[in-house]
């Protein structure tokens, strides 16, 4: 894990690296006065490669409602996530006019009236300078009768 780490970041030193090691443990309460760190090692947490998730997307299936709200929420516990890291598109393009709410990770959009039919929604986070996450799924308009 150090030899990774600092195929990274060579300019780290051993004090910095030992801290930044201990600071990515997972802790296990079995492991506690056990083992100094107080849990396992998480490489990809130390490497900074923790992704996102993106999970409550809506609207999901068959809808009716030709204005749909696309909601989806955002989480991440390595960082805060800003707008700035998100975007969203409609039918492969982009959806500038989107909130987020960075408290709640709540992030939705209000793209007004769609076409009766299939639209595909995707959500990108760009979470570090090398890495993102995205998410897609679909949901299809259908006439009200």
């Amino acid at each position: 894990a150090a030899a990774l780490i600092l195929s990274q970041d060579p300019g780290l030193d051993a004090h910095t690296l030992k801290a930044r090691l201990l600071e990515s443990v997972d802790k296990k309460t079995t492991l506690e006065g056990k083992l100094v760190s107080g849990g396992r090692l998480n490489v990809a947490k130390a490497l900074g490669a923790v992704a996102p998730i993106i999970i409550g997307l809506h609207p999901q299936s068959t809808i009716r409602d030709r204005s749909p709200t696309i909601k989806a929420t955002l989480h991440s516990d390595e960082t805060e996530l800003t707008e700035a890291q998100i975007g969203m598109y409609l039918d492969e393009h982009a959806v500038q006019d989107f909130s987020f709410d960075q408290e709640s990770g709540r992030l939705t959009a209000r793209p007004g009236k769609l076409a009766n039919g299939r639209h595909m929604v995707q959500v990108t986070v760009q979470y570090s300078q090398d890495l993102e996450k995205t998410r897609a799924w679909g949901f299809r308009i259908v006439r009200h009768r």
